[in-house]
């Protein structure tokens, strides 16, 4: 009976000692030393528009101990649960997420920086066609991280015609003309300059090549101008001459008149190129003669 008492005071002592040693709790954190700072993580990062993110939190206490902590989510733009999801706007404004702990006004916040685009890149910048030629354009955007996307444009051009596609096609009129590459849903816009120039006559063919006229006669010719490819090119000047103005004349037209028996070539240029035919001027012998009256009466 003596040692049984003696066990029990014991045990009673031991509890109120223990007792004695009860500190209070800081608040929400699930630990004895409140939360200073809180921490979102990450603490940065990058989305496109309506992408989804997960955040994260904790606390850390004044020791440097990392401790998990109740918390109310806010968003500047987009939207975010009680869980912490996120989810990105459309809107171009980045978003600060903030987290704050339910039991004080200690918190902790991220920054969400919107991916989109900031700038329309044609290509190719500036291109040099002949008149007739044509051209592919493409278009690609680059957005603030320095990626390049795809992107939806209409193309217009102030000469010649493009196409829904980005297929330009040049006029007939030497000069410069832009197409321009619209942003579609936005404001952005890139441009291309175009050169038009002629293409230069590399050939002219004289037809017929040649003919022979009386003296009075007449012989049509025309003139074809061709490039280096010997197609035909339309529009350009082409003016006559005569190698021999007394044999054979021409009009401005290419109308080649006999004048007397000889030789003449007749020349038609355009643009310092030129082609030629060989007129034959020749009096027509006398093949027969006919007297009338055949009789007369003695």
């Amino acid at each position: 009976m003596h040692f049984y008492n003696k066990g029990y005071r014991l045990v009673t002592a031991l509890v109120l000692l223990a007792a004695c040693d009860i500190r209070p709790r800081g608040a929400g954190t699930g630990v004895d030393t409140p939360v200073t700072q809180v921490v979102v993580y990450p603490d940065t990062l990058t989305l496109d528009p309506f992408q989804s993110f997960q955040f994260r939190v904790f606390g850390r206490t004044d020791a440097g101990d990392s401790v998990p902590v109740s918390v109310s989510w806010a968003a500047s733009a987009g939207v975010i649960s009680q869980s912490g999801m996120y989810s990105a706007d459309t809107s171009a404004a980045d978003a600060v997420v903030t987290a704050t702990v339910t039991s004080s006004a200690v918190g902790g916040s991220s920054r969400v920086k919107k991916r989109r685009v900031i700038q329309l890149l044609i290509n190719p910048k500036n291109t040099a066609l002949k008149v007739g030629g044509s051209q592919q354009f493409s278009v690609y955007g680059r957005n603030n991280t320095g990626d390049s996307v795809s992107v939806s444009v209409t193309y217009l051009a102030t000469g010649g015609a493009v196409s829904g596609g980005g297929w330009y096609s040049a006029g007939q009129t030497a000069g410069t003309y832009r197409v321009i590459a619209n942003q579609n849903g936005g404001s952005l816009a890139d441009t291309s300059a175009i050169t038009l120039s002629v293409v230069p006559v590399a050939s002219v063919v004289v037809s017929p090549a040649g003919g022979t006229l009386a003296p009075g006669g007449t012989l049509q010719l025309s003139a074809a101008t061709l490039d280096s490819a010997s197609n035909p090119l339309t529009g350009r000047a082409v003016s006559w001459s005569s190698s021999a103005a007394g044999v054979a004349t021409v009009s401005a037209s290419g109308l080649v008149t006999g004048v007397a028996a000889g030789n003449a070539t007749i020349t038609a240029t355009s643009e310092g190129r030129s082609g030629t035919a060989a007129i034959t001027v020749a009096v027509v012998p006398v093949a027969s003669v006919t007297v009338s009256p055949a009789t007369t009466a003695a």
